[in-house]
């Protein structure tokens, strides 16, 4: 990408990245040109018989493309997609061929497209045909309105009904209702609506960032993409770290919110609907709003979670397609997904899949007893210290914006193993982040429950102690980071639908009236989450500790990383891209040979995937000086 450079993050702020009016939609698919009518004609008719012979994947997918024929089909494919935008149609997706990249600069909108690289095993090869886009939006336009969006969104209706996503009727609430339309979404979204009657563009994301959304500042104007490489592939896109960013990934392990390692790239605001127009970049924060909450006091009831759940789980699995499977950890969140899903459909076939690095493993141990009990299809993927390299490289590759440490390199191998047997991944992410189920929810109440501690007892009314937990839910909203989406993202690339049921709505907003004193106990975490779900699951499984997805950090993990070392933190590297000093780079590299803790394994890593990070995003650009 050529020479990097710093600037002030204020210089951006000012500059004119927003003040684009829009008045345009053209809709350019992978070069292809509109051919004139006889042309397509015979392109139609060379090929008609093809599509009956063209390889499909397994059931419930949508068809794939013969390799002998993808590149005719491809510019069929492009001619009849434009076509359709043209006038209006619903376009859904081709099973992933291209990556979509929206534009709004010198006043227009325009939605441009390219095909996505992936890195392919021969086996893999040999199972799928062509590129991949991972979360790939399908096109609706109707009028002066145009749509970019995705399949796992859910419209809630005033009657307290939930409808699966109409992108008409959508169009059509949003002619009627303006922004406010933005607050019937629900589930698993990232949508850009365009008007080109107002000149303003519309991107919006779920709560939790379910569905990855990247946007890139640029001189004219901003581009958005699901995925982050083509977004750095744009000549204008002025190549510069954000110093702070990687920085701050370094020492924590994530980029903070809002932020990536590329100094005009960021992920679109989870929760908001972002508003750009002429000389104008505003946020609306969607339903339900934290801030709109008080501290909750009343006891809430668990039969009503239970309720929440089960219709949550029943309406996914009604939507998914193909096989299902369950991400399966040693802990209650997955398990209890699982048992929903059991009693949801008792004849659907559900494959488990649990990651660990082997026998002694309690994720591997914990998930083996929940398969076991509940009956299912159980698959278990043991990763080494020896995975990692090509693993870390990988994650790396396809998430642009990296993190949280081994867990995702072990994530991605439970996923691409598990896309060998399954079209659609159920998960139990988000329960800890609503129910209290971290270390640190605990560390909050037992400051709620120290006398000696004046400040903490005392809410903004100074009429009781203040709720901690509900304080950190609601700032934690506000500071989404992307380790959510990173994994929809990983999931996508192996050609997995990731499922998060707990995304719901109703499921935060009864979070967020949900008192400290439900969530957590002496005994437990999530103590009002299990015994919500204490029907269905036996107490062995119940009263389970909270786990954490790692690897060992033994004398394989520091050889493994100390190789890599050699190989990405080599003096001149660290020198060049001058983010962190070489004598501390050399530091923790000679302290982890004699004394390796979780601590410089941390430091360690976060340090090689940056320099991993450059390799495929940066072309060893240079930096102004070192800490």
């Amino acid at each position: 990408m050529g020479k990097w450079d710093e600037r002030d993050r204020t210089d951006r702020d000012r500059s004119s990245h927003y003040h684009s009016t829009a008045n345009m939609f053209a809709c350019q698919v992978a070069g292809c040109r509109l051919p004139d009518p006889c042309e397509l004609f015979a392109i139609v008719e060379h090929y008609v018989n093809v599509f009956k012979r063209v390889k499909r994947f397994r059931h419930g997918r949508r068809p794939g493309l013969d390799s002998r024929t993808s590149i005719p089909l491809r510019q069929l494919f492009g001619v009849l997609l434009a076509f359709a935008a043209r006038r209006g149609i619903i376009v859904w997706g081709l099973n992933a061929m291209i990556a979509i990249v929206g534009r709004y600069e010198h006043g227009e909108f325009s939605v441009t497209s390219e095909f996505a690289s992936r890195e392919l095993s021969e086996k893999d090869k040999a199972r799928y045909d062509g590129d991949h886009l991972p979360n790939e939006l399908s096109q609706f336009r109707r009028g002066s309105v145009s749509l970019l969006f995705d399949e796992v969104a859910y419209i809630a209706t005033k009657e307290r009904q939930r409808i699966a996503f109409d992108p008409d009727r959508f169009v059509q609430e949003y002619r009627s209702r303006g922004q406010d339309a933005f607050d019937d979404l629900d589930g698993q979204f990232a949508i850009a609506l365009h008007d080109a009657a107002s000149g303003r563009l519309h991107i919006a994301r779920d709560t939790f960032g379910t569905r990855p959304l990247f946007i890139a500042h640029l001189p004219s104007g901003i581009a958005f993409s699901t995925t982050y490489a083509p977004l750095c592939k744009l000549p204008e896109l002025h190549p510069a770290f954000d110093v702070a960013a990687v920085r701050a990934f370094i020492e924590r392990g994530w980029a903070p919110a809002g932020l990536t390692f590329h100094r005009d790239i960021r992920p679109a605001r989870a929760g908001f609907v972002e508003i750009f127009g002429h000389e104008l970049h505003c946020l609306r924060r969607l339903q339900p709003q934290a801030n709109e909450y008080t501290q909750p006091r009343d006891p809430l009831s668990s039969d009503e979670l239970l309720s929440l759940l089960r219709r949550a789980v029943a309406e996914s699995l009604q939507r998914s397609q193909g096989d299902i499977g369950v991400s399966l950890s040693g802990g209650i969140d997955s398990a209890a997904i699982a048992a929903l899903l059991q009693e949801a459909d008792p004849r659907r076939v559900i494959r488990s899949f649990t990651v660990g690095y082997g026998e002694e493993d309690r994720e591997i141990q914990g998930g083996r007893a929940t398969a076991s009990h509940l009956g299912l299809e159980h698959h278990e993927i043991i990763v080494g210290a020896q995975d990692l390299a090509s693993l870390m490289q990988q994650v790396v590759r396809v998430l642009g914006n990296p993190g949280g440490y081994d867990e995702f390199p072990c994530l991605f191998a439970l996923w691409r193993d598990a896309s060998r047997s399954v079209q659609t991944l159920f998960s139990g992410n988000l329960s800890d982040t609503l129910f209290g189920g971290m270390p640190y929810h605990r560390d909050l109440w037992l400051r709620m429950n120290d006398v000696r501690d004046d400040v903490s007892r005392k809410d903004q009314s100074g009429k009781g102690p203040k709720d901690l937990l509900f304080e950190n839910l609601r700032q934690s909203l506000t500071d989404w980071d992307e380790r959510i989406g990173a994994q929809t993202l990983l999931a996508s690339r192996a050609e997995l639908e990731l499922v998060m049921p707990l995304s719901r709505r109703s499921l935060l907003d009864l979070s967020l009236r949900l008192p400290a004193r439900q969530k957590v106990t002496e005994c437990h975490v999530k103590s009002f989450f299990r015994e919500s779900i204490s029907s269905l699951l036996p107490p062995e499984i119940l009263q389970r500790p909270k786990g954490i997805q790692q690897l060992r950090y033994d004398a394989d993990m520091r050889d493994t990383l100390l190789e890599l070392s050699r190989r990405y933190l080599t003096k001149d590297r660290v020198e060049l891209h001058a983010i962190v000093s070489p004598d501390d780079v050399q530091a923790c590299i000679s302290e982890s040979k004699d004394n390796f803790t979780k601590a410089r394994f941390q430091t360690l890593w976060n340090m090689l995937i940056f320099e991993i990070w450059t390799d495929a995003f940066a072309n060893a650009p240079s930096q102004s000086k070192p800490i």
